[in-house]
């Protein structure tokens, strides 16, 4: 009857957590370190049996981690760990601190170093992508240029247009002219705007390590009825990931990684963006102002598709450990990439 009981209170995450809140009471167990050790019910009332429970993973798990950083966000403040992160110099610091305020025995500091070291990477790794999205692309820069000059190359095969300026939609029927309107940009250098260098650098690593694909959706982009702006888009993609990465829908990709936040943020968009194509191809639009609408709709359903990617990896118990590290969950998404088949139309005539 017990067991019936809580297997009805995991669909319901809240009512678990405040039946966790109780127990942790009467068991005299911190509610932060039942969360770090993966405390359920069931372990509680072994704990009130006077059995300790054996711990599951030896590393956090994604859900772990991120109930965790919940938990001191609540009874730390937010403001205060990213203090916290940004001034202790050691783990050791970190961990000494939240063991404290946390009240977790210290039988447990080797599971705290380690749920520690992941939050503080993801802390860092998102305000690397931040500090990049707030640098404005500048054509005296020549880093910038040529990253705008790469991703015209893998692009299109004309010679590349004579200045920036010159952004009027000329078409490659026109075989001595080209424009940077032909890849969906108003004005290169502004159009960025919204996301910074971030924007650019996530353009060019979709069409310089994915160029097939990269070709098959600009040709789709001009061609179908309902056009779309390619570079236009893959701007707002990039913004999109942005927003789903500070609303901690991706944390699992940033916990036990050691690729910087900014692959990370390449690698989402670059499935987001070739969803994106598929999905509108697949809608049969009839115009670019239905791109808002879109929009919404289609960012629901791409993190239903990364979650569902994620939790076929952590389900897969045949893994180990192995499979609630963030590395192994961004190849998977990696992987599907390969999958999202963008098909070429046949050129208008």
């Amino acid at each position: 009857m017990m067991v019936l009981v809580y297997l009805k209170m995991q669909k319901n995450k809240l009512l678990v957590r405040l039946m966790q809140r109780l127990f942790s009471i009467l068991t005299c167990v911190s509610y932060p370190q039942g969360i770090l050790l993966e405390y359920s019910i069931y372990d509680y009332f072994r704990v009130l049996l006077g059995t300790i429970p054996t711990q599951v993973s030896k590393i956090g798990t994604p859900d772990t981690i991120m109930d965790f950083e919940n938990v001191c966000n609540e009874t730390i403040g937010k403001s205060r760990m990213e203090t916290i992160y940004e001034e202790k110099e050691s783990i050791d610091d970190i961990t000494d601190e939240l063991l404290e305020q946390l009240q977790i025995q210290r039988q447990y500091r080797n599971k705290l170093v380690d749920v520690s070291i992941q939050m503080r990477q993801k802390y860092f790794k998102i305000k690397q992508i931040d500090e990049v999205s707030h640098t404005k692309v500048d054509e005296n820069n020549p880093e910038h240029c040529k990253l705008l000059y790469d991703l015209w190359g893998a692009l299109d095969d004309r010679d590349l247009p004579v200045s920036f300026a010159v952004t009027k939609s000329i078409g490659k029927e026109d075989e001595t002219a080209s424009s940077w309107g032909d890849l969906g940009f108003q004005t290169p250098l502004t159009d960025f705007r919204m996301t910074g260098l971030l924007g650019l650098r996530s353009l060019h690593y979709l069409v310089v390590n994915h160029k097939k694909q990269s070709r098959a959706s600009l040709q789709i982009s001009q061609n179908m009825e309902a056009w779309f702006p390619f570079a236009i888009t893959s701007i707002n993609v990039t913004s999109w990931v942005m927003e789903d990465i500070k609303s901690n829908m991706h944390d699992p990709l940033f916990y036990h990684n050691d690729m910087d936040g900014i692959h990370i943020l390449y690698v989402l968009h670059t499935y987001y963006f070739f969803s994106f194509v598929k999905y509108w191809q697949q809608h049969a639009l009839t115009s670019v102002l239905e791109f808002k609408a879109v929009s919404s709709e289609f960012r629901k359903y791409v993190t239903q598709q990364v979650e569902e990617i994620i939790q076929q990896v952590l389900n897969n118990i045949t893994m180990g450990d192995e499979r609630f590290k963030g590395s192994t969950l961004l190849k998977a998404i990696q992987e599907n990439i390969a999958t999202v088949k963008v098909e070429p139309l046949p050129l208008k005539t």
